[in-house]
């Protein structure tokens, strides 16, 4: 038999199981298998950012409903839409314009189609210089050859201007979308914002006047009426003095000057005789303790109001 304490069998240590470095991390360092953190919780920003932010897309939705009526401003894509608007291919169009059959169209008749059958206001330098461009060979007509893709470049320029005008009215739509979104954000955050500062005023209030203070204080420390009246008539005689009020009010840990309790001491002494008997004092703190409570219970109700409203406020905002 071995002794107590002496050494153990060769071998003994090898049946414990081996420990990994990774083993036996603490609670408090546990880390994720792939070493991320937790993502933070973006903050919130004020309604007032949010109103601002949903103005700015509200005027970036005006810019591009602009853009997108100023799309058709170059003589080009007007003579174009306005030959998309007609619905006749090319060929068509080449039989309309060449009406006399001589293949080919002059600078005059040129003006006449392009305010007669297309109904274009423009004045006869817009009209020439278009012309002109189309017009290789310097001519002054334009025949089938010049025509032609003449005319395939008004009508490409016409679907172009309706594609970019299309996409400008999306993008415009999108920017009204988003900033009815944010607005949402920012009227919720508002309203957050307004419960938050009742909850700051009310808790301040309770804090104050040391008819409050006394109220929550008896409240708070669970103290009987009864009790305190017999500690502040040391003398028995069934009342207490303004002194007497002032000290034992103190002494409860009320934070307030003399004129302040003096003047709480005044507002309660209702006959005026400048001291309070024990039920007309019983009756007051009674009062105190129940205005004090019921104070406390508004704060925790809008104080939950003021999360809910919170909480909604913050889903809103990240869902932009």
């Amino acid at each position: 038999m071995s002794r107590l304490g002496g050494p153990k069998e060769s071998g003994a240590e090898s049946e414990r199981p081996p420990t990994s470095s990774g083993a036996g991390t603490s609670r408090g360092g546990a880390k994720k298998k792939d070493g991320k953190k937790d993502k933070e919780k973006p903050k919130d920003v004020s309604s007032a950012v949010l109103f601002q932010r949903a103005r700015e897309r509200l005027q970036e939705a005006a810019i591009s409903d602009q853009k997108a009526l100023e799309v058709y401003s170059s003589f080009e894509r007007v003579l174009g839409a306005a030959l998309k608007k007609k619905g006749m291919k090319i060929p068509e169009l080449l039989r309309d314009w060449d009406s006399e059959g001589k293949g080919e169209i002059k600078k005059i008749a040129f003006r006449q189609k392009v305010r007669g059958s297309l109904g274009i206001k423009a004045n006869n330098s817009e009209i020439d210089n278009f012309f002109n461009s189309m017009d290789e060979d310097k001519g002054g007509s334009l025949d089938l050859a010049e025509l032609k893709p003449a005319l395939k470049f008004l009508l490409d320029s016409a679907y172009d201007a309706e594609a970019e005008a299309e996409a400008l009215r999306r993008r415009a739509e999108e920017c009204r979308a988003k900033a009815a979104q944010i607005e949402e954000a920012a009227k919720a955050t508002e309203a957050a914002e307004k419960a938050e500062a009742s909850v700051v005023e009310l808790k301040s209030a309770i804090t104050g006047p040391p008819a409050v203070q006394l109220g929550k204080i008896i409240t708070s420390r669970n103290l009987k009426v009864s009790d305190i009246i017999i500690k502040w008539d040391p003398s028995n005689d069934g009342s207490v003095d303004k002194k007497e009020f002032r000290e034992n009010v103190k002494e409860l840990g009320v934070k307030a000057s003399d004129d302040e309790i003096d003047a709480l001491f005044d507002s309660l002494d209702e006959d005026g005789g400048g001291s309070l008997g024990a039920p007309e004092l019983k009756l007051a703190l009674v009062n105190l303790m129940n205005d004090a409570k019921a104070a406390v219970l508004q704060v925790a109700d809008i104080e939950a109001s003021a999360h809910a409203l919170r909480k909604v406020a913050s889903k809103l905002q990240q869902a932009f």
